[in-house]
């Protein structure tokens, strides 16, 4: 994984895709982050996509994979 350090109103950007992704504020340990994509771009939280995941699979009877580390699927 890379990590970077931004302040509020800088930027990451995604040149080949389109995408940048600005820190609008940072409160605490609370940031808020702004995303500009293309519409064809789909954009999830990563607890709502687990959600999802976890839904869909048990919605078709088989049993959730969580995506990552520590979710759960219970």
């Amino acid at each position: 994984m890379l990590v970077l350090s931004r302040r509020p109103c800088e930027s990451i950007v995604f040149p080949e895709l389109n995408i940048s992704l600005t820190i609008v504020s940072v409160r605490g340990q609370v940031a808020r982050i702004g995303i500009q994509a293309p519409p064809s771009v789909s954009v999830f939280r990563e607890e709502v996509l687990l959600r999802t995941n976890h839904e869909h699979f048990l919605g078709n009877g088989r049993k959730a994979i969580p995506l990552s580390k520590g979710a759960s699927t219970e």
